[in-house]
């Protein structure tokens, strides 16, 4: 196999490979012994990495390794993989967990005790961020901002959302979840890479990819999916204004510049799988152009979980999330381009290799959530109290009061 990019071709094979820890900017001691490092990371989760490193020393009932306060928990981290003295970086975070591993054998391999050091994007401040707030008179990605704010060395960009809620609640749900929830109503995906929080908008303007990855000895293992489950030909969602009596239907139109190598979807979906129109009915109050935002996230979201896979391969570690690779020589089904959601690279016994995810998977968006008030929006329960500020003026002349 050729697995080329269009500046030059990359293969591990015959090449030099390295790897470089920094841990609170140093450079990890070449007295500790690395034996694989693993790095992970997916759309909608956190970004993680993992460092085996031989250690322990059963002759004198030692674990000196373990103690050495280069590894607490915090610890900022920095990996860098590279061919011939290259060095991409491949993660940035901190270190989360710390564990000894000492397996059947060990006094006669030394590679069964080891110490595995367990890191996380600094992301994870967000997922133990247990919060309750109220916004007023703010966009998705301007209340996703405001939460990303307070994490300290993490860094965002956030596409646009055009609906403003005039008021919106974050009850009793970690920040994480609250930001994953508000991203995937507006159709948009989580990528968090190297202390990063990416949310945006798979579809493109130019479609070119970075990887030409093509069937043949340097495959080392592939699985694609053609799936028609979650597929509608159209979905109309339906609303109403119950105080002026008022009916709202939206459909979600179908996305310009999607990233996959089906090119005409509405023709590609079976009559048989899908009826012409699925309509959706709900039973609260949703504005009109918040429905027709959750409407296009649904329809988008549909098609990316058209084709998904996965594929292992010799290093190449220019890939990263959101990343385009073109299939070549695994059929007319599935051939052309792909999204990158999920990427992993490992260094083991002197190789790199790497394995992407694309597409989505079936469980990234259940259609039956739809009718769930509390997927979109966390419920509050039991008893609230709150004081009443104003029984007149209401901006929408609904007769509502106001209560803080």
């Amino acid at each position: 196999m050729a697995i080329t990019t269009s500046k030059k071709s990359l293969d591990s094979l015959y090449k030099a490979v390295s790897a470089q820890v920094k841990i609170n900017g140093t450079v990890l001691s070449k007295d500790f012994e690395i034996f694989r490092i693993s790095t992970f990371k997916e759309i909608n989760k956190l970004s993680r990495a993992k460092i085996q490193i031989l250690g322990g020393d059963h002759t004198k009932n030692i674990f000196t390794e373990s103690e050495n306060a280069v590894f607490d928990s915090g610890n900022e981290i920095e990996i860098k993989f590279a061919y011939e003295q290259k060095p991409v970086l491949v993660f940035e975070g901190i270190i989360l967990k710390h564990s000894i591993s000492v397996n059947e054998g060990y006094m006669r391999k030394k590679t069964k005790s080891q110490i595995v050091i367990e890191c996380v994007d600094k992301a994870i401040f967000l997922k133990n961020s247990l919060t309750t707030k109220v916004f007023k008179d703010k966009s998705d990605q301007q209340i996703i901002t405001n939460l990303i704010n307070n994490v300290e060395g993490l860094t965002s960009s956030i596409d646009q959302t055009s609906y403003v809620h005039p008021v919106f609640p974050k009850y009793n749900i970690d920040d994480w979840s609250f930001i994953l929830k508000r991203a995937k109503y507006n159709g948009l995906l989580v990528l968090n890479s190297n202390n990063k929080l990416t949310i945006k908008d798979p579809t493109v303007e130019t479609i070119t990819p970075e990887v030409m990855l093509t069937n043949g000895g340097g495959t080392l293992s592939f699985e694609a999916h053609l799936d028609s489950e979650n597929q509608f030909n159209k979905i109309q969602l339906e609303s109403r204004d119950s105080f002026n009596e008022e009916v709202f239907t939206k459909s979600g139109t179908e996305p310009n510049q999607l990233v996959t190598n089906l090119k005409d979807q509405s023709k590609i979906i079976s009559k048989n799988s899908s009826p012409e129109k699925v309509n959706i009915n709900f039973a609260q109050d949703v504005d009109a152009n918040e429905l027709k935002v959750l409407a296009d996230s649904i329809t988008k979201i549909s098609r990316l979980q058209r084709i998904s896979g996965k594929a292992k391969f010799k290093g190449v570690l220019e890939i990263d999330l959101d990343s385009v690779v073109a299939l070549g020589g695994f059929g007319n089904r599935f051939d052309g381009n792909v999204y990158v959601s999920g990427v992993s690279h490992e260094i083991d016994e002197g190789r790199i290799f790497t394995e992407i995810k694309f597409g989505l998977s079936q469980d990234f968006f259940n259609p039956q959530n739809i009718f769930d008030n509390d997927e979109h929006v966390n419920s509050i329960n039991g008893l609230q109290v709150g004081k009443v500020v104003q029984i007149h003026n209401d901006p929408q002349n609904q007769y509502r009061i106001k209560v803080e």
